[in-house]
Parts: C-alpha cells; sequence; structure tokens
C-alpha cells in the first residue's frame, strides 16, 4: 500500500473514533480516494461520500454503505460479500470481477453516469456501469436501477431482483438460475446465452430482449411479457433443466466412475469421490449411491439428489439452494454450514451410522446427520424425523 493509501486509511479510523462526527451526522468524506486494496471489513460507512474513489480489490465485506455515495467508483475485483449498499448510488462504477455474493442492494441505482471535473481535470465514471463477471449470487437486488449496465457473464444465481428495473441491460451468457424476477422489467435486454433456468419471471416484462440460446427450462412466465422475442431462440423444456449424466463434466464423471469402484470393492480400489468446491449446478444425481463422499463448498444449487444415496456424505458449506433430496438417504451425512434454501428434503431418511475402524470392526461410536448451523429458510423437511439430527444453531432466516 502507497503512502498516500496509508494516509486515507488512516483518516478514516480517525474519522470513525470520533464520536462528535458520528453523533453530528457528519458524511465520511473520501471523494477521489485511493483505498485500493485496503481492509475495510465490517466498517460503519453510512452515508459516505466516496465519488470517483478507488478502491480496487478492497475488502469491504460486510461494511454499511447505506444510502453511499460510490458515483464513478472503480471497485474492480473487490469483496462486498454481504455488505449493505441499499438505496446507495452506484451510477457509473466499476465492479467488473467483484463479489457481491449476498450483498443487500435494494433500491440502489446502477445506472450510467459520467461526472466531469469543473476544475477541467479527468473526469470520472462510465456511461454504462460495468458489472461484468462480478458475482451477485443471493444478492438481494429488489427494485434497483440496473438499465443499461453490463453483466454480461455475471453470475446472480438465486438473487432476488424483483422490481428491477434491467432495460437494455446486457445479460449475455450470465447466470441467473432460480433469480427471483417478479416483475421486473428486462425490456430490450440482452439474454444471449443467458441462464434463467427455474427463474421466476412471473409478470415480468422481456419484451423486445435479444435472445439467442437462452434457457428458460423450468422458469415459471406467468403473465410475463415476450412480446418482439423471437421464441426460437428460446430453451423452454423443462425436461432439459437437469444435467444427464452423459454430460457431466469429464472431471466430475471420472470421480463417479472411481467412486463405484471403491463401492463395489469395498474400498480394495477406486476411490472415494472427491467433489470439494465442485460446480454440479443443476446436476442429476438421483438414485446414485456417493455414500462417503465428499462435496465440502460444492455447488449443488438446483441439482437432484432424489433417491440418492449418501451414507456418511459431507456437504459442510455446500450450496444446496433449491436442491432436491426427497427421499434420499442421509444417514451420518454432514451439511454443517450448507445452504439449503428452499431445498425439498421430504421423506428423506436421517439418523445415526455405526462408526468402524481401519479394520472394520465397531467403535462403538455413531455420527448422526448433522444440520448444524445451516441456512434453512424455505426448506422442506416434510416427513423428516429432525430430532435424530444435530440442529444446533439452525439458521432459518
Amino acid at each position: 500500500m502507497s503512502n498516500e493509501q496509508e494516509r486515507n486509511l488512516e483518516d478514516i479510523r480517525q474519522f470513525l473514533t470520533s464520536a462528535k462526527n458520528i453523533q453530528r451526522g457528519v458524511p465520511l468524506d473520501l471523494t477521489r480516494k485511493d483505498l485500493s486494496g485496503a481492509n475495510l471489513v465490517g466498517r460503519e460507512l453510512t452515508g459516505a461520500r466516496m465519488a470517483g474513489a478507488k478502491l480496487v480489490k478492497t475488502r469491504l465485506a460486510r461494511a454499511s454503505l447505506l444510502e453511499a455515495d460510490l458515483f464513478g467508483a472503480d471497485l474492480a475485483g473487490a469483496d462486498l460479500q454481504a455488505a449493505d449498499m441499499r438505496r446507495a448510488t452506484l451510477r457509473g462504477v466499476t465492479l467488473k470481477g467483484a463479489n457481491l455474493n449476498g450483498a443487500n442492494l435494494a433500491g440502489a441505482d446502477f445506472r450510467g453516469g459520467v461526472m466531469m471535473d469543473a476544475g477541467g481535470g479527468d473526469g470520472f465514471g462510465l456511461e454504462v456501469s460495468d458489472l461484468s463477471d462480478c458475482l451477485m449470487e443471493y444478492a438481494n437486488a429488489e427494485r434497483a436501477q440496473l438499465a443499461g449496465v453490463d453483466l454480461s457473464g455475471a453470475s446472480l444465481a438465486g438473487a432476488n431482483l424483483e422490481g428491477a428495473f434491467l432495460f437494455g441491460a446486457n445479460l449475455g451468457g450470465a447466470n441467473l438460475a432460480h433469480a427471483k424476477l417478479r416483475g421486473a422489467d428486462l425490456g430490450d435486454a440482452k439474454l444471449v446465452g443467458a441462464t434463467l433456468v427455474g427463474a421466476d419471471l412471473a409478470g415480468a416484462s422481456l419484451s423486445n430482449a435479444r435472445v439467442g440460446g437462452t434457457n428458460l427450462a423450468g422458469a415459471n412466465l406467468e403473465g410475463a411479457k415476450l412480446d418482439g422475442v423471437d421464441q426460437a431462440g428460446l430453451l423452454l423444456d423443462a425436461s432439459g433443466a437437469l444435467i444427464a449424466r452423459s454430460k457431466f463434466a469429464p472431471a466430475i464423471a471420472r470421480e463417479i466412475e472411481a467412486h463405484e469402484e471403491w463401492l463395489d470393492s469395498r474400498g480394495r480400489a477406486g476411490r472415494a469421490a472427491n467433489f470439494d468446491g465442485a460446480n454440479m449446478a443443476l446436476y442429476d444425481l438421483s438414485k446414485l449411491d456417493l455414500s462417503g463422499a465428499s462435496f465440502r463448498g460444492a455447488k449443488l444449487a438446483g441439482a437432484s439428489l432424489e433417491g440418492a444415496t449418501l451414507l456418511l456424505a459431507n456437504f459442510a458449506g455446500a450450496d444446496l439452494f433449491r436442491a432436491n433430496l426427497t427421499r434420499a438417504t442421509l444417514h451420518g451425512a454432514r451439511f454443517q454450514e450448507a445452504h439449503l434454501r428452499d431445498a425439498r428434503l421430504t421423506g428423506a431418511h436421517v439418523g445415526e451410522v455405526p462408526i468402524n475402524d481401519a479394520g472394520g470392526k465397531p467403535t462403538g461410536r455413531k455420527l448422526r446427520t448433522s444440520f448444524a448451523r445451516a441456512r434453512v429458510k424455505g426448506a422442506d423437511f416434510k416427513g423428516v424425523d429432525i430430532r435424530q439430527c444435530d440442529t444446533d444453531e439452525l439458521v432459518k432466516d
């Protein structure tokens, strides 16, 4: 970090430790300051003036930027996970490659905008705000102003964009699987190659949207306006929403084959599958025996594990948003800190599994199905005896 950046960071520390400033409601002024790479995790920056600021790769996770003015700021590659950016001014910003997962962007204004320097210096801001390749998974962007914004290649899986204004936005190649877009305006938007599998588009407007290979399989289009849309460019067959085994990524297919060999030989050949961190969203894994496999941190949003055997499988930190685990066998499976929002676990089999030692002899210990610290809002546990599970610190909101 340069000397200038260190001075800017010290100015923030001094401002935030001054109770007088906070009591008087004095806004923090960081206009055109360079804080690239700074650690501002969890900082209270409500109403801060940060127009034209340079915040490249700055760490702002869980920071409060409520109603902050970030006009023309450069936030490329910044970490804004779970940040509070409600009603923030983000016109003309650069957020290319930034991480906005879980951020609250309700009512934020992302429209393009350029501000010229009255003193004849260089202005700042972009005519088209750049959010390309950014992550906005499970972010809340209700009623956000995103008209004309470049969101090409972005991942907005599971994001809440109800009532958002996306008129003319570039969503080419973007992932909007299972996103909430009720009443959103996507008129004239570029949706070529976009994935909207399972998205809720009830009452949304897609008038004159440009499409081509746009996947709307399983999407809710009740009351949606599709006038001027070339429907030949839409993939609407719900049966194609899941990815069949014949189309699995080669590395995933090899892991499953080695796992099956491991199970058939009772551990004498092959190996237990390791899917840690793998992208298996929408994969059809129904009825497979993946007992003992590791899925830590894997992305399984919308995947089907219906009727699968998953004894002692490890899903710690995995993303199972809207996954189907109906009638799956989950004895001894671990879902600590997993994301199970809106997942279906109807009739899933849970409980304990006896633990044997390396030689196969009983140890007298048992491992219970664990949902400790898992996020389960909207999950369907009908028919599941949750009393047989570890539910310590279950997150239901």
